[in-house]
């Protein structure tokens, strides 16, 4: 059993927390916001890593305050919004995820007027946020749209479907586009017969090893490959 499997393992039971405005104002995000983020605090210990912070989060709430919150967004708009929230405040306290971030909001008939009900888990991805962690052999890093995400896979396909582990909203990329495979010899970039092809160093390649700060392109997108050795393509 790996470390993840401990942590997921640990999390099948997930905690509640509730919180319950005390005034007769309606909810607004703030206060969706403030909960999420006392939700995150809590951390578990696991063997031979940071603490593990909460990662993956479904936010209750009662029927009229689901409806006022949606009111002038979409409920997808409030729910990146305060995934992007969380990932800010991750970020500024270097919390360790084993997974990308994610927030669901959902209209709950047995939650109060007034009430917010986080069931609050860690999941673990493909990718997760990495912050300052160093990368490493095991689990590489890339830097894309200036973020820092940890390769959780040996395994990862980058696309525009939603088959792929990391997907990516460009008309240039397709559906399936770019596999990342990470073996003895390192990592392997092999092209999944793209239709614009993949470019490492300003060079279309179809199987690459790629090294530390290499720079890859497909179609509109961006990354710079991060794995803590030395020396260049």
């Amino acid at each position: 059993m790996g470390l993840f499997d401990k942590a997921e393992r640990a999390v099948e039971k997930s905690v509640n927390s509730v919180f319950s405005k005390m005034s007769h104002a309606p909810l607004k995000s703030v206060d969706l916001a403030a909960e999420l983020k006392r939700s995150m605090d809590e951390a578990m210990p696991v063997e031979g890593t940071p603490d593990v912070h909460y990662n993956f989060f479904t936010v209750a709430l009662s029927p009229q305050d689901f409806e006022s919150l949606t009111k002038d967004s979409s409920i997808s708009q409030l729910s990146e919004s305060l995934a992007d929230e969380l990932y800010f405040y991750a970020e500024e306290q270097q919390f360790y995820l084993l997974g990308d971030i994610s927030v669901t909001v959902v209209s709950s008939e047995s939650t109060g007027a007034g009430r917010i009900m986080v069931t609050p888990q860690i999941h673990h991805t493909a990718t997760a946020p990495a912050f300052n962690y160093a990368a490493t052999a095991a689990h590489p890093i890339i830097e894309l749209d200036g973020r820092l995400y940890r390769l959780n896979q040996p395994v990862i396909v980058m696309g525009r479907g939603t088959q792929a582990d990391i997907r990516l909203n460009d008309n240039g990329v397709s559906r399936e586009h770019l596999e990342l495979k990470n073996t003895d010899q390192g990592m392997i970039a092999t092209d999944l017969n793209s239709t614009n092809g993949t470019f490492v160093e300003d060079q279309r390649v179809t199987l690459v090893r790629l090294v530390d700060e290499n720079l890859v392109r497909i179609g509109n997108t961006t990354f710079t490959f991060f794995t803590g050795d030395e020396g260049g393509i």
